[in-house]
């Protein structure tokens, strides 16, 4: 399927062991494979990158600020292959909520506004720029739906059996990944193909999982959790029959 997928886990009960003989040569193989390249701040203690696009080979040392709404906060979630970025942003200091924003390759932010609540968060892009994301619903309804923006226009996606679904991935087929509720504080991976929501959980009983992204051949990744009250997760993919 053009993808490979590698884990390495450790837990508390794990102990040392010795290297290896051939260790520290694989290790510096390894290393010389890669650059790394220190992306720095604006100006404040700390920074954090959140995704990539298939254009961006280097970031030259240089970082690009986005400025939001006007707010305190602005969160940069994803980047598509036209340089689009989504994210959130607080419309004015001191604003308790936050709206779903699109940034262009200028710089120009766009506020995508909410399913009626107060918060919304934008979290994928794809290259023709519909943008998923969840948000706040009208009428002091609790939870969170997920929805598509596309053209000015915001599409609420629905849950399962639920009262809340957030989406986390869109690809250029349309086909839009994430999690939505099926009992209380479980959720289940969906994926949501033109209107269509799809269970994907292979757990039985009461096991969670999410799905966060998918690929233009319809293999999703994501990470599930066995056993929600003991907090672990596995990394997870569902590969299209």
């Amino acid at each position: 399927m053009g993808i490979a997928l590698s884990l390495m886990a450790c837990t508390a009960n794990d102990s040392p062991t010795e290297s290896s003989a051939d260790s520290p040569a694989l290790a510096r193989s390894a290393a010389a494979a890669y650059t790394f390249i220190d992306l720095g701040t604006l100006d404040g203690c700390c920074s954090r990158a959140a995704g990539i696009n298939a254009k961006a080979k280097s970031w030259a040392s240089v970082t690009t600020q986005l400025k939001g709404l006007g707010g305190s906060l602005d969160v940069a979630r994803g980047i598509n292959s036209t340089g689009r970025v989504v994210g959130s942003s607080s419309p004015g200091f001191g604003s308790q909520t936050f709206h779903a924003v699109l940034w262009d390759k200028s710089g120009a932010v766009t506020d995508l506004g909410t399913l009626g609540g107060d918060v919304s968060s934008a979290t994928g892009i794809n290259s023709k720029g519909t943008v998923v994301g969840c948000s706040g619903l009208a009428g002091g309804i609790s939870g969170f739906h997920a929805f598509t923006w596309n053209d000015g226009k915001m599409t609420d996606l629905g849950t399962l059996r639920g009262q809340q679904s957030c989406a986390a991935g869109i690809d250029d087929a349309g086909r839009v990944v994430g999690a939505a509720d099926v009992s209380m504080g479980i959720g289940h991976a969906v994926i949501c193909d033109h209107g269509v929501i799809t269970d994907l959980a292979v757990l039985a009983g009461e096991g969670a999982s999410s799905a966060v992204a998918i690929n233009a051949e319809g293999t999703v990744v994501g990470f599930l959790q066995p056993l929600p009250e003991a907090g672990a997760t596995h990394a997870a993919m569902w590969i299209r029959r």
